[in-house]
């Protein structure tokens, strides 16, 4: 067995473990040895942009330094860990960055506009939820809420934290 996997591996380790196993992230936790939140960030990584993951996979970025690009949206992720590359920016310097990045007006985009509530939501959900998450509006405040789940226990405790 190898010990020295790079985040993504560990992370795609424990989504494997979910998925055929239908375990969850508390029960992946515990069979491994890992705190459930360690467990949670782990997965969280998976939900950066291919680039950023290419970057932590072969060892220019630390777990941390992608941590800390999480709530970035893909474009500015992707320019933030660059810059800690080119940089040698330190975790604590590149969460500086980012909150920086954060406080930026959005750029507009060509394409229909995503509004920043939107937004806020998706992260927001998606730090409580510890889960891939997407708001899709359908415009006249009506749309649709996307939650990723792994298994169908990890669907039944997602009911148990909405209240069903």
């Amino acid at each position: 067995m190898r010990a020295d996997l790079n985040p993504i591996e560990e992370a795609l380790g424990y989504r494997t473990l979910m998925e055929t196993f239908s375990m969850t992230q508390e029960r992946v936790a515990q069979r491994v040895g890992r705190s459930r939140s360690a467990v949670a960030n782990a997965l969280r990584l998976l939900s950066l942009p291919k680039e950023v993951l290419s970057m932590l996979e072969k060892g220019n970025l630390s777990s941390g330094h992608a941590r800390a690009l999480l709530p970035l949206s893909e474009k500015d992720a992707l320019e933030a860990a660059s810059r800690i590359i080119s940089q040698a920016l330190s975790v604590r310097q590149t969460e500086q960055l980012v909150k920086q990045l954060q406080k930026l007006p959005p750029t507009p985009k060509a394409s229909p506009l995503t509004p920043s509530f939107y937004r806020e939501m998706e992260l927001a959900l998606k730090d409580t939820l510890s889960r891939r998450v997407k708001v899709i509006s359908k415009g006249k405040g009506k749309g649709e809420l996307v939650l990723e789940f792994y298994s169908d226990d990890e669907l039944r405790e997602l009911g148990k934290k909405l209240g069903k």
